[in-house]
């Protein structure tokens, strides 16, 4: 693990909350960090991909090279990025003691490789070809290096499809793709958005210079009815937002709820094919919101509206968690624990 951290990663508690899609991919991050194999992160644009990338960065084992992020939906990439790359790897089969160096003269640690799936074919060739006699953890250091390097790659696309579509090389696909880890969609880990909300409204308090004023209540609601399609990025900018103007109604706007037609956001969304899914979307909607009124109903006394559903109380607490409903919220009164 490195000693130092990157400024703008986020704490752990923060990146991986409490959800158990994110515990598993922590889990699995552990392991990679222990290795320098090429990963490739998938998801869609916005889930932070940019940031578990840095994540591995900064905890592979022995890393201590500069982090290098190369935007490959950049129309411009050709110019510079791959002059880099091209200076990486003529520098690493003359190098015997060292990782190959940045034109600045930083050594390079990690190679991030963002949105990859942009790259043209010709792009694609020039990267494959770059990449082939630098073996990234699959086989002995060449030329005597003794530091690690690691290639770190990701893609809001299917990169499987691409390949046998013929609009992605296979070979290069095979090379970034030793091990593939999906980062799941905001919507996917509701446990965590307040969380994720909470970090944001604190650190634009900060850079603003302003005061930290809590969510209300119905903001919070709100804000977990919303599907927010695009994931932690367009989180951000809500909270941005709300920092700036303190104000509910302004904040709101343009915040749809699923529930405004009275059919699930992901329902109706072009391209959202698995029936079984959107009905276990649903289920999971009616169930959120018939705990709600059952806590609403009985002044958030959690054990009343337990037995107004039909459900243990260690149950109904679980299940306001895998919601994001927060506990503190409808703590019951010590009286009404002993009712």
């Amino acid at each position: 693990m490195s000693d130092k951290l990157s400024a703008n990663t986020p704490p752990e508690s923060v990146i991986f909350g409490k959800s158990e899609v994110m515990r598993e991919l922590q889990k699995k991050l552990g392991r990679i960090c222990a290795t320098n194999v090429p990963v490739i992160l998938l998801g869609e644009s916005g889930v932070g991909k940019n940031v578990l990338s840095r994540f591995i960065h900064d905890h592979s084992k022995g890393m201590n090279g500069a982090y290098v992020r190369v935007n490959c939906a950049n129309p411009s990439l050709s110019s510079l990025e791959l002059e880099r790359l091209s200076f990486m790897e003529a520098q690493a089969k003359f190098s015997s003691t060292s990782l190959p160096r940045t034109p600045e003269g930083s050594p390079i640690g990690t190679w991030f490789f963002d949105e990859v799936g942009e790259l043209s074919l010709a792009l694609q060739t020039h990267v494959s070809y770059s990449l082939e006699e630098q073996p990234y953890g699959l086989e002995p250091e060449p030329w005597g290096r003794t530091e690690p390097s690691r290639l770190v790659s990701s893609s809001h696309r299917n990169l499987r499809k691409e390949v046998t579509e013929g609009k992605f090389r296979p070979d290069l696909f095979h090379r970034l793709a030793v091990v593939t880890l999906e980062v799941p969609p905001l919507r996917k880990r509701p446990a965590d958005l307040l969380i994720l909300a909470d970090y944001l409204r604190s650190r634009y308090a900060t850079r603003f210079g302003v005061a930290e004023e809590p969510f209300p209540k119905k903001l919070v609601e709100r804000m977990h009815y919303y599907d927010w399609p695009g994931n932690i990025r367009e989180l951000e900018n809500f909270v941005c937002r709300f920092v700036i103007f303190a104000s509910e109604e302004q904040v709101l706007r343009g915040l749809n709820s699923r529930h405004d037609n009275g059919i699930a956001y992901e329902m109706i969304r072009p391209g959202y094919a698995p029936l079984k899914d959107a009905i276990q979307r649903r289920v999971e909607e009616l169930e959120r919101e018939m705990i709600t009124q059952a806590l609403d109903n009985h002044n958030g006394n959690i054990r009343k509206a337990a037995h107004y559903l039909g459900v243990g109380y260690r149950t109904l607490m679980n299940k306001m968690d895998a919601a994001g409903l927060p506990r503190t919220r409808h703590l019951p009164k010590a009286r009404d624990l002993a009712s």
